[in-house]
């Protein structure tokens, strides 16, 4: 207990230092089927608090993922991970990658060989495996794919997969340009499957590891063959050869043979696909099921239409509910760089049945530059399950957590819950919990 005080005091310090220019989105957001949703902290371009905030510079942090209540955003400048703090917004100490070698590679010059960088690309994307490791990957230009698992604690680098696609035989032929993200599915120490699909044309490369050893990339190909511009917005809008820039994959299963994953590349919407030994078919999607250009209401009858410009989605689940978020509008979108969050109408998850909840900022993040087309959710159920931390990241724009509560979860942090009912309050951009008169920070200490 005394650790965690001692702990909690630091966080505080460091909350206090940073959130003086903390701000949260005040919109009403209507309940929804007896959800709520509220806003526990935003920094972005229309809240005019996001220039000295942003978490690297510009062109550096395209990619954020959540573990255990620490926001990760890879800062390839510095070749680190910034790290803020979920409940709080606090900028904590970054936490620098090392090891040898990271994001190189061993190549001959004049007869000697020598250590170069292996792609203009490192520390480009970030995931999370299932059993919570750290995965920092390079973008590939024309060439190689390297992937490490970073150690949270000492930044510790160990590679995962290191693979000149030239040299393979199934990808040297093909006009495979670049693809800058990629999915995950399974435990990298074990059996995992990691997939990158590129942007100028619809190929995807499959990595399967196998007792921590990554076996060469496979390509699966994507076969529209029989469809319609009725059936799928991408054929409709010509898109089927092209996919776009930065296209984001989440994989929801996944072997050797076969898998089944979301597709989100600047030119798409999110669309599932459904593979089998190298083929990839479209299962579904939102032309197909009716709710493309879906409007996600708001109160006061405020829509907003979805667009394509920016990737990124996620599944998750509350009690027997299950959700969808995805990266709704880009910075062209009205309201621009929104999330949109619906909810399926069973465990099917069929996109024909969802039903829109809201879509936040309800004002939108901002309309910076987005080249990279990172829109980036990432959510955290509470251990009861009946709530979720919805952290969105718009690079350029913003990042901002929200918090959707089923009927009955007790707004408040786990060391201060009990059977009295808890509020939340903002004071001086700073995020207090009131419980009985008396007052604690996020982590559960009192704040006199």
């Amino acid at each position: 207990m005394k650790k965690l005080t001692i702990l909690a005091t630091m966080l505080v310090a460091a909350t206090c230092a940073m959130n003086a220019q903390a701000k949260q989105d005040t919109y009403a957001y209507p309940e929804r089927n007896g959800y709520t949703l509220t806003n526990d902290w935003i920094y972005s371009v229309n809240e005019d608090n996001f220039a000295d905030n942003m978490p690297a510079a510009k062109d550096k942090a395209r990619a954020a993922v959540v573990k255990d209540g620490i926001w990760y955003f890879v800062d390839s400048e510095h070749s680190q991970l910034v790290r803020i703090d979920v409940a709080t917004g606090a900028k904590l100490d970054p936490l620098p990658v090392v090891g040898e070698h990271l994001f190189q590679h061993e190549v001959e010059t004049e007869g000697t060989m020598v250590w170069e960088a292996a792609t203009v690309l490192p520390f480009n994307d970030i995931k999370i495996d299932a059993a919570g490791h750290l995965l920092v990957g390079s973008g590939a230009v024309t060439d190689r794919f390297q992937l490490y698992k970073v150690d949270e604690t000492t930044g510790e680098a160990t590679e995962i997969i290191n693979e000149s696609l030239k040299a393979n035989e199934d990808i040297a032929a093909l006009d495979a340009e670049r693809f800058d993200a990629f999915g995950v599915y399974g435990n990298v120490d074990e059996y995992a499957v990691v997939m990158a699909a590129t942007n100028d044309n619809f190929l995807a490369y499959k990595w399967v590891i196998e007792g921590g050893e990554a076996q060469p990339a496979k390509v699966i190909e994507f076969d529209f063959e029989g469809l319609t511009n009725a059936d799928t917005w991408l054929i409709s809008q010509g898109v089927v050869g092209t996919a776009g820039n930065s296209v984001q994959l989440l994989i929801l299963d996944a072997d050797e043979e076969s898998s089944l994953f979301y597709f989100d590349g600047n030119g798409t919407f999110p669309t599932l696909f459904t593979e089998s030994e190298g083929t990839a078919t479209l299962l579904d999607d939102f032309k197909n099921n009716k709710t493309y250009g879906l409007a996600v209401a708001n109160n006061e009858g405020d829509t907003c239409k979805l667009n394509q410009g920016h990737n990124g989605i996620c599944e998750f689940q509350l009690g027997e509910d299950y959700f969808l978020l995805i990266a709704a509008t880009n910075t062209a979108g009205s309201p621009n760089s929104a999330f949109a969050l619906y909810q399926f109408k069973d465990a099917n998850k069929a996109l024909a049945g969802v039903t829109p909840y809201w879509y936040f900022p309800a004002k939108g993040m901002g309309a910076g530059q987005n080249q990279g087309r990172t829109a980036t959710p990432s959510v955290v159920v509470s251990e009861d399950g009946k709530s979720a931390k919805l952290c969105v990241y718009t690079q350029y724009n913003g990042y901002a957590v929200y918090t959707i509560a089923a009927p009955g979860a007790i707004s408040g942090v786990e060391n201060v819950l009990d059977e009295v009912k808890v509020e939340k309050v903002i004071e001086n951009g700073q995020v207090y919990i009131l419980k009985n008169g008396v007052r604690y920070n996020v982590l559960g200490a009192q704040v006199k």
